[in-house]
């Protein structure tokens, strides 16, 4: 497969950009405003995954599934 981050130094350069390009995303304002408190943008995507119950994989299943409207929407679930 590929790796997602495949240095620390990439990871620092692309980090603000992606953060920025998310949170302006409509998905991200729109369904944000619904988590109290506040998700703490500036420790994404840690601080939204610990918002999910569960063991590391339903946690991450739940993550996915919050994405989904980005990434496939329905048509990703149905998948699963």
């Amino acid at each position: 497969g590929i790796p997602l981050i495949q240095s620390k130094k990439l990871s620092k350069q692309t980090r603000p950009a992606l953060l920025a390009t998310f949170t302006a995303t409509p998905l991200w304002r729109a369904r944000s405003a619904e988590l109290m408190p506040p998700i703490e943008t500036a420790t994404l995507p840690t601080s939204l995954l610990e918002r999910f119950g569960g063991d590391p994989g339903k946690r991450l299943m739940a993550f996915l599934a919050f994405l989904g409207p980005l990434t496939g929407g329905a048509s990703w679930q149905q998948s699963f």
